[in-house]
């Protein structure tokens, strides 16, 4: 067995590499391979949007899903709207392998390719309303019926976060009192979802056991988004202690996994990351959390948390971060090498590499310098050895949510540039702890422009809805 991918969605790196001694099976993987975090695509990004570009090698404004919808009809993605770009079980059967693809987002309806594909989106909220696409059971294709015939267990009675009045409160009421919510966010307030979260990587064990018995495939890629969905509502406990747990049940579904298929090579990833809302306005006021925060007209504020009021009705404390959790190790696979400046986009064209297939044209990202034995014809896609920074300021010139998106966008395509930025003194610390932003300035300083590549200006027009990065400052100039 060449390569098994491990997709758990919204890993954080601090809960993996700060919390090693309570995961072996990781530990492992990190000791003997490569690890590290890398930018994912979040602030305007889904989920959809990053796995599509891991199965693709191309950005979400190339294959065009973004924010979990096919952005030409607005439909939820599916296979279809991103085959042209070769995803990976294309190009691997092209290449003789063989693919096990279990549950990847944005797979329904599943395609038949030489090996198996069992599909249907996790998205549990959707179940009644979309029961062609979003299926906790597996949805596969006719040749793969076996899989379905076999099933074990039964998913279907997920948990929902408790709701205001599960405590005899109300939206309201919170409102009228934040401080309330100290009593209700307690640690284990959605301890349901950690219960599910093992149950499904259980009952997927199982199921997956029972079919690589009957067919054993080269390439095995598994993906579970409960992790994802028991965050959004836990990430407010400082210590992470009912996410470490979760970690816990992932790393003993590894250990499972590596037994039952001895994979020559093994990638664990996560598409981000995600941390409290509050988090991302660390020692500020409230008033202050409010004007930074864009979706602060849904969200209830007290001292030590910020709620919102997602699609389900639950206390939302937790949003998406950038950094991504990425471990490799193997037969291939050098270790302790850098990722330092590893993208989404580099994922395709890395394990293609592995695996010594040649990339197809157009590809977007890098190989990684992890691989021993790559394939010659690959060249182009070679990490660069030596990487010139240029130096850029950006001023802000519109409310911090705004500012943001323009960040993550001129990061996203500048990815080798040193970004600084200017802002005004009152978001000083929101802006140091923005992970795209190597230093932090505030409006009024003195500064010297010979140090700058160019000196930028975010102009976001409103009533046009027009954004557009403009220099004011070339080097040269």
């Amino acid at each position: 067995m060449e390569l098994l991918v491990i997709g758990i969605d919204a890993v954080s790196p601090n809960l993996v590499f700060e919390n090693l001694d309570d995961y072996p099976n990781i530990r492992d993987l990190v000791s003997d391979g490569v690890s590290g975090e890398y930018n994912g695509y979040v602030y305007g990004y889904g989920s959809h949007d990053n796995w599509i570009s891991m199965y693709t090698g191309v950005s979400p404004h190339t294959h065009k899903v973004i924010k979990g919808r096919y952005s030409v009809t607005e439909e939820y993605p599916m296979p279809k709207h991103y085959e042209k770009f070769s995803p990976l079980w294309k190009i691997l059967n092209e290449n003789g392998y063989k693919v096990g693809f279990w549950k990847g987002l944005a797979t329904t309806p599943p395609v038949e390719i030489d090996g198996y594909m069992v599909s249907g989106e996790p998205l549990l909220e959707k179940v009644n309303e979309l029961p062609d696409y979003a299926s906790i059971l597996p949805v596969v294709c006719s040749k793969d019926k076996f899989i379905k015939d076999d099933f074990f267990g039964d998913l279907t009675n997920f948990p929902s976060p408790k709701t205001p009045e599960r405590f005899g409160e109300t939206w309201g009421s919170i409102e009228e009192n934040p401080e309330k919510l100290e009593e209700l966010l307690i640690d284990g307030y959605f301890k349901e979802g950690l219960e599910y979260h093992k149950k499904t990587l259980e009952q997927a064990y199982i199921n997956i056991e029972r079919v690589y018995k009957k067919k054993e495939v080269d390439v095995f890629w598994f993906y579970n988004s409960v992790f994802d969905y028991v965050g959004h509502f836990q990430t407010h406990d400082k210590d992470g202690t009912l996410m470490r747990e979760c970690i816990k049940h992932v790393d003993i579904f590894i250990g499972k996994m590596k037994n039952l298929m001895k994979p020559k090579n093994i990638i664990f990833l996560s598409d981000h990351g995600q941390k409290a809302i509050v988090d991302f306005f660390p020692n500020c006021s409230i008033d202050t959390r409010k004007r930074a925060f864009g979706l602060s007209d849904n969200c209830i504020f007290s001292k030590n948390h910020i709620v919102m009021k997602g699609r389900n009705p639950g206390l939302l404390t937790g949003l998406h971060s950038l950094k991504a959790t990425a471990i490799f190790k193997g037969e291939n696979i050098k270790k302790n090498e850098s990722l330092a400046e590893m993208r989404t986009l580099d994922i395709y064209p890395t394990i293609l590499d592995i695996l010594g297939i040649e990339i197809p044209k157009e590809k977007e990202g890098y190989i990684l310098p992890i691989v021993k034995n790559g394939n010659e014809k690959n060249i182009s896609y070679k990490f660069p050895n030596e990487i010139k920074k240029r130096i850029v300021l950006l001023l802000q010139t519109c409310e911090v949510s705004v500012f943001n998106s323009f960040i993550n966008e001129y990061s996203i395509k500048n990815r080798f540039n040193e970004i600084h930025v200017m802002i005004l003194p009152e978001y000083k610390e929101v802006f140091k702890i923005n992970k795209q932003v190597k230093k932090v300035l505030l409006l009024g300083e003195e500064i010297n422009k010979n140090n700058y590549d160019e000196i930028l200006i975010a102009y976001n027009d409103n009533q046009n809805k027009e954004k557009k990065i403009l220099p004011i400052k070339m080097k040269d100039e």
